[in-house]
């Protein structure tokens, strides 16, 4: 079943992904399951694309080393979209709020990269 206010909101989330790859800038946009990347431009599970464990703990830690890859890219990310993010446990967003602090060396939360958190209680 088609939810119009559904639809409506991932034109909105593509919207701000076209304006800010417009002005060559980077934006990531994650989802909690792999179903829903389908509808978001270039998305990725947040367990791809923060190296979250599958199994996580308090003290579970992301698989991103400072001087990799992905390092680089959180860095230069001005926009973040986590679509289905009530759909994961809170466990993951303290791990990734961990690893931004160690990649960005700003002890704010998420290294006071923006994030969209898109919730969906359907």
């Amino acid at each position: 079943m088609n939810r119009p206010n559904s639809t409506r909101k991932m034109f909105l989330y593509n919207m701000l992904f076209a304006n800010i790859k417009s002005r060559s800038e980077i934006i990531l946009t994650v989802a909690s399951f792999r179903i829903t990347i389908l509808l978001i431009t270039e998305g990725r599970t947040a367990h791809s694309q923060f190296k979250i464990l599958i199994k996580l703990s308090l003290s579970s830690i992301c698989n991103i080393l400072q001087s990799n890859k992905k390092a680089y890219l959180i860095n230069l990310a001005k926009l973040f979209i986590w679509n289905k993010a009530l759909m994961i446990h809170k466990f993951a967003f303290e791990v990734v709020n961990h690893i931004f602090h160690d990649i960005i060396q700003i002890d704010k939360s998420f290294g006071e990269k923006v994030f969209v958190f898109r919730k969906d209680f359907h």
